[in-house]
């Protein structure tokens, strides 16, 4: 009997750790508290880093009534950053986010792009917790993608300081923080130029999905539990196709259930050219367990 529940055990625990299924290892957002606390009562809001005409973070009401203009909110330590670009919500609430400029680098100078800010979840105040420093030059851009890691509570944060359209200088990082709030770099990859970040298991292997500026479609990186790069990346989905829209990067990364991968695809060129969400094209791909390759089902261009 004991050797039954034996093989029965090795069974389930070599389908859980070896499923060729996606499983999403970044969705783990908690309840920013000042939500709650800076909105009327029962106003349903989103936030929001692009808002036509204003720089910073923003509380926007999801549903106006009469036709009104929505309510929004900017704590006056939100614009601290300037225009702004990705974000994540961990768990305990805390927002981070990356500074990312639009039309102009006005309120973005050159040097500080590679800053990470967080808005604390209680008090809603934003302040800058971490300098990556990568590339000693001041280019435009710095920090562009982020995800959160559910398993081992660690953020991954890419940058393309000193990159330009023949060079890349970007890194992707691994960032641990503590409970006290200090903030400990774990570890960093070289010469990546990365947008959109988005991190998943499959069979068994944690891999960092991103947005690949020089390779022109989504590229992985296999990581350890704790948080260091494990392999060379390895070009997943070739965006290079006829059939979507040229010089279209990948901004946004989302697994769904059912091995569902969602890519939102903006134009960049490394010129203040990134839009809104109106501007954005969308792809939806699924994870073939047979061939371990990834099928594209929808195509949705703007």
């Amino acid at each position: 009997m004991k050797s039954k529940f034996t093989i029965i055990f090795l069974m389930l625990f070599f389908k859980i750790c070896f499923s060729q299924d996606v499983i999403p290892l970044s969705d783990c957002k908690g309840n920013p508290l000042f939500v709650k606390k800076l909105t009327p009562p029962g106003m349903k809001v989103y936030l929001s880093t692009f808002e036509k005409y204003r720089i910073g973070f923003h509380l926007v009401e999801l549903f106006p009534k009469n036709n009104n203009p929505p309510y929004r909110y900017s704590h006056p330590s939100w614009k601290l950053g300037g225009a702004l670009g990705s974000f994540v919500i961990a768990p305990t609430g805390h927002v981070f986010v990356c500074p990312t400029p639009y039309i102009n680098n006005y309120y973005n100078p050159p040097c500080e792009q590679n800053k990470l800010y967080r808005i604390h979840s209680q008090t809603g105040e934003m302040e800058s917790v971490f300098q990556f420093y990568g590339d000693t030059s001041c280019t435009d851009f710095g920090l562009m993608g982020i995800c959160y890691d559910c398993e081992s509570d660690l953020l991954f944060v890419s940058s393309i300081k000193g990159s330009t359209k023949t060079k890349a200088k970007g890194k992707i990082y691994s960032l641990h923080f503590t409970r006290n709030d200090d903030y400990i770099l774990i570890d960093s990859i070289s010469e990546i130029d990365a947008l959109g970040l988005s991190l998943a298991k499959i069979g068994g292997k944690k891999k960092l999905f991103f947005g690949d500026l020089r390779a022109d479609g989504i590229s992985s990186i296999e990581v350890s539990n704790d948080g260091h790069f494990i392999s060379a990346p390895n070009l997943e989905i070739n965006l290079n196709d006829e059939r979507f829209m040229v010089n279209y990067e990948a901004k946004k990364i989302k697994f769904n259930q059912d091995n569902i991968l969602k890519i939102s695809l903006v134009p960049f060129d490394f010129s203040f050219s990134i839009p809104g969400h109106e501007n954005e094209s969308y792809l939806e791909y699924k994870y073939n367990k047979v061939g371990k390759n990834w099928i594209l089902k929808k195509i949705e261009l703007h």
